[in-house]
C-alpha cells in the first residue's frame, strides 16, 4: 500500500491527533471511540445506543478494514453468515445440555429473550447477547464477527460429559458456573496481555514441562508428586524451607494463572480450567473449601494440574 495513502487511511480511522505508523500504534494513542450493535460497527455518536469501543478494542476485536469501512461508508455489518450470532448460542447451549429456562435464570433475563438471541430473524440488544454470550463461555466481542464466537468446543463437551455412564457430576448451574468462568479466565488473560505487552501465556508458565509420570509399582505417584513439589519451588525461586504465605499471589504476580473463587456444589472442590491457550483455576467456597486451609490444598492441588499435567 502506499504510504501517504495508508497515512491518510490512518487519520480517516484514528483521528489526526493519534500518533504512529501502524494502526496499532494509532490506535493505542486514539481518541475515536466506536460503537457496535448484534450486526453494524459505527463512529461513535450522540444517541447511538450499543456497545462502545475505544479504538484499541475495536482493531483488537475487528479489523483495520472494518473500522475503515465504518469510518468512510458509515455503520459496516460484521456479520458472517445470515444465522449468526443466533447459530453460534444455540450451538453452545446445546452442546453444554443446558435448557432455555436455566440458561434465563442463570442470567437473569427472560427465557423469550434467551429464545429470540436464538432466532435468526430477531435483532437482540447486544448488552442482552454480550451476557448470554459470557453464560456460556464466548467471547462476546465475536458474536456475529465469527462462527463459534470463539468458544472452546472441546470445553463445552467435556463440562457436559464429566460423570456420563452413571451419573453427571455437574449439574446444569455448575456447568453455567465453569463456563462463565472460562470467559473470566480468557478476558483476564487478553486484558492483562494489552496492559503488559505481553503474550497470553506467561515467560515463567512456558517452563514447565509437562509430565505423564504418575506413579508405578516401583516409584510411587506421592514420590514423583515430592519431585514435582521440589521442581515447581526452583522454577519459581522459592526456597526449600521458605513458607509460601499467599498462593494466590503465585497464581496472579509469579505465574499469571488467573484464580477465581466461585460458588458451586459442595462435593466439587476446584477445577483446572483450559479456554482455549487460556488456563485458570476455579477453586469452591462451599463444602469442605470453607475452611481456608482446605481451600489452600485444593489451590495447590489445581495448580499441580495446571503446572505438570499434560493437555490430555
Amino acid at each position: 500500500m502506499d504510504v501517504k495513502m495508508l497515512h491518510n487511511e490512518l487519520e480517516i480511522v484514528f483521528g489526526s491527533e493519534s500518533s504512529g505508523a501502524t494502526p496499532e500504534e494509532r490506535a493505542l494513542s486514539s481518541k475515536s471511540l466506536f460503537v457496535r450493535s448484534q450486526d453494524h460497527l459505527a463512529i461513535y455518536s450522540p444517541g447511538l445506543t450499543g456497545r462502545v469501543l475505544s479504538a484499541w478494542e475495536a482493531l483488537q476485536a475487528y479489523t483495520f478494514d472494518v473500522l475503515l469501512d465504518a469510518a468512510v461508508d458509515g455503520p459496516t455489518a460484521l456479520v458472517v453468515d445470515a444465522n449468526e450470532p443466533a447459530a453460534s448460542i444455540r450451538n453452545r447451549r446445546v452442546k453444554l445440555g443446558i435448557s432455555l429456562r436455566k440458561l434465563a435464570e442463570f442470567v437473569g433475563i427472560d427465557e423469550q429473550q434467551v429464545a429470540d438471541a436464538e432466532n435468526t430473524r430477531i435483532r437482540s440488544p447486544i448488552r442482552v447477547l454480550e451476557r448470554i454470550a459470557e453464560a456460556l463461555g464466548l467471547d462476546e466481542r465475536l458474536l456475529s464477527f465469527e462462527e463459534g464466537a470463539g468458544g472452546d468446543k472441546e470445553l463445552a463437551v467435556r463440562l457436559r460429559s464429566i460423570g456420563t455412564g452413571t451419573e453427571p457430576i455437574l449439574s446444569p448451574n455448575s456447568v453455567l458456573k465453569l463456563d462463565e468462568a472460562a470467559w473470566v479466565i480468557a478476558t483476564q488473560m487478553r486484558l492483562v496481555g494489552w496492559l503488559r505487552g505481553e503474550a497470553t501465556e506467561s515467560r515463567v508458565l512456558s517452563r514447565f514441562e509437562p509430565s505423564d509420570q504418575y506413579g508405578n509399582r516401583g516409584y510411587p505417584a506421592w514420590k514423583h508428586g515430592f519431585f514435582l513439589a521440589k521442581r515447581t519451588r526452583q522454577i519459581l525461586g522459592i526456597p526449600a524451607d521458605a513458607p509460601i504465605p499467599k498462593l494466590r499471589d503465585v497464581c496472579d504476580f509469579q505465574l499469571g494463572v488467573p484464580f477465581l473463587q466461585i460458588e458451586l456444589a459442595p462435593r466439587i472442590a476446584g477445577a483446572t480450567i483450559a479456554n482455549g491457550k487460556c488456563r485458570g483455576i476455579a477453586v469452591n467456597v462451599h463444602g469442605s473449601n470453607e475452611n481456608v486451609w482446605v481451600r489452600r490444598a485444593t489451590i495447590a492441588h489445581e495448580l499441580g494440574h495446571l503446572l505438570w499435567d499434560p493437555t490430555e
